[in-house]
């Protein structure tokens, strides 16, 4: 969770502009629907990295400070699993809501996407 969300957000921030660039350059131009599927998509993005980060603090109890930031990563640099304060269980126990919140906006914006796509392409 915690490497992954940036990553995906370098990942999107590249890969749209390039996509809108080669349609445009294939005469083909982006159709109206091009830039609501694309805020869909980075809308998602955006809130899997906000939930991810969030999680990723209290599990791992970083706070989101320089100082916090550093401490963490000499202390659990050299390991592939860096060391928990809190178990996962915990965490996910405490935000149920939060989570089922979540899990169904991203179903909403996945199914909006879709049917964009389905019916309106």
């Amino acid at each position: 969770m915690f490497f992954l969300a940036p990553l995906l957000a370098v990942i999107s921030g590249i890969f749209y502009p390039i996509g809108l660039i080669s349609a445009t350059e294939r005469g083909v131009g982006p159709m109206w629907h091009s830039p609501v599927l694309i805020v869909i998509e980075v809308v998602t993005i955006l809130l899997t990295i906000t939930v991810a980060s969030a999680l990723a603090t209290e599990i791992f109890g970083v706070q989101p400070a320089r100082k916090d930031y550093i401490d963490f990563w000499k202390k659990n640099l050299k390991t592939l699993f860096p060391e928990r304060e809190r178990s996962l269980k915990e965490v996910f126990n405490e935000n149920k809501k939060e989570l089922a919140i979540f899990f169904v906006v991203i179903f909403v914006l996945l199914v909006l996407g879709a049917l964009i796509e389905v019916y309106l392409i």
